[in-house]
């Protein structure tokens, strides 16, 4: 395999707010919402841009997910507040 060969079909994207980030790749960047699942605090959603169809972006909020320890959270959250995990 060459470095011409690789090709990115996804990517997650850790986000604040689930809502708050789909409103802003649908409705500002004109994305297609795909792909929304999970309970309430562990939902996924993906999105796809219309140029791009076979790239995904996976939105999800890991710091609202209650399978990950309440320490661990905290600490995802600091780290999005400070701009290190976004």
């Amino acid at each position: 395999m060459t470095g011409t060969d690789l090709e990115i079909a996804g990517c997650a994207l850790a986000v604040h707010d689930v809502d708050e980030a789909l409103a802003f790749y649908r409705d500002v960047l004109g994305f297609e919402a795909r792909d929304d699942v999970g309970p309430q605090g562990n939902r996924r959603v993906g999105v796809r841009s219309p140029a791009q169809p076979v790239v995904q972006i996976i939105l999800e909020a890991p710091a609202e997910n209650p399978l990950i320890p309440p320490a661990d959270r905290q600490a995802i959250e600091d780290l999005m507040g400070q701009g290190l995990l976004s």
